[in-house]
């Protein structure tokens, strides 16, 4: 239950590691205290990423209480824009 917030992403993704750091920081902010932050590395788990049909990377996807609200794609997703989006479903 709750809002959850997955990040998938691949090791040797370039346009991950430059989403990554705001990933990180909305993870870390005060106000997503009550949010669930996971991530998925797709060589690690391949059928994670398959399953909710994740075909690039990287991929956040948002859900409630376990169903999915929204999927961002790609880089661009700023610390604010996610910390926004989030507070949408607390």
């Amino acid at each position: 239950t709750g809002v959850s917030m997955v990040f998938f992403h691949a090791s040797w993704c370039s346009i991950c590691k430059a989403q990554r750091p705001f990933v990180k920081e909305a993870a870390n902010l005060e106000s997503l205290n009550d949010v669930f932050f996971g991530q998925v590395e797709f060589e690690d788990h391949s059928d994670i990423t398959s399953e909710r049909s994740v075909s690039g990377f990287p991929t956040t996807i948002i859900y409630k209480d376990g169903v999915e609200q929204t999927r961002l794609n790609g880089k661009g997703h700023d610390t604010d824009k996610l910390e926004t989006l989030l507070k949408t479903y607390l």
